[in-house]
Parts: structure tokens; C-alpha cells; sequence
């Protein structure tokens, strides 16, 4: 696996291009430029370099970009070694991957606590009733329908 960084100069590249082809013609030359410096014609350009490319529109790419190229070897379908180049912008960081840890299995508590905090609301409805003058059992259903 060999990296190396570039800058790639690309203003000379889209200069005679009509402006809205220029982006287009960019990302073309990148191209161009890993696969003549890296010495292999199978060259991958990574999406978020392709977006920071269109970042202004495609009719304003960056005058230079700086890249790191990786170039690295698969095997393919027919268990042949094939060779490619992969190219990233400068800043790009490989997503880290996140190992799950085995879930533990919470046992329930029994609710004295919930239990406790209902028996507390009962008394402050009933004596909210008493002072409003409404009857206890009419307090008692409004409670049981809450419930259900």
C-alpha cells in the first residue's frame, strides 16, 4: 500500500473549457493527473473530494486541490490481483469503526415507588374535591378512567 500527498494545479485544465463544463472537466483532470503520477490506469475518486470539487457550482472548481493518493491492491471477481488508486482530499480521516459490547439485561424493580407517589396524588385530589365542593365519587371515576 503506497500513499503520497499531491496538489494538483487545475486552473490550466478548465481555462479553455466553456464555464459550464468547467467542475466537469476538473474532476476529469484529477483523474488525469493520479493515474499519469501513480503509474495505473485504475483510478477511484472519492465522493467527498468529487463534492469539495463542486463545492462553488460547476461553473467555479477550485484553482488547486490537495490530495492524498493510495494506491492498493483487491482481488477480483476471478481471484486476479487487480491494482487501483484511491484519492481522498488531504484533510480526509477514515471513519473509525464502533464495536458493540453485549447488552445486560436490566431485572425490574418492584414499584413501592410509583405506588407510593399515586397514593400521594389520591389524597391531594380529595382534598382539592373538598375545598371545590365536589363529591368523592365523581373524584373516584375522573381517577379510575385516568388509569385505564
Amino acid at each position: 500500500m503506497e500513499e503520497r500527498i499531491y496538489v494538483i494545479p487545475l486552473r490550466k485544465s478548465f481555462r479553455h473549457v466553456p464555464s459550464y463544463a468547467k467542475t466537469k472537466r476538473a474532476v476529469r483532470e484529477v483523474g488525469y493527473f493520479i493515474s499519469k503520477h501513480m503509474k495505473s490506469d485504475n483510478v477511484k475518486i472519492a465522493t467527498e473530494l468529487s463534492n469539495l470539487i463542486h463545492k462553488h457550482g460547476r461553473k467555479n472548481p477550485p484553482a488547486k486541490i490537495k490530495v492524498k493518493a493510495v494506491k492498493d491492491v483487491k482481488k477480483d471477481k476471478h481471484k486476479k490481483d487487480v491494482e487501483f488508486v484511491m484519492v481522498h482530499s488531504f484533510d480526509y480521516k477514515e471513519p473509525v469503526k464502533v464495536v458493540k459490547k453485549a447488552e445486560t439485561k436490566v431485572v425490574a424493580k418492584p414499584e413501592v415507588k410509583t405506588e407510593k407517589k399515586i397514593d400521594k396524588l389520591l389524597k391531594k385530589t380529595q382534598e382539592f374535591a373538598k375545598e371545590k365542593n365536589i363529591k368523592e365519587e365523581d373524584v373516584k371515576e375522573a381517577i379510575k378512567r385516568a388509569k385505564v
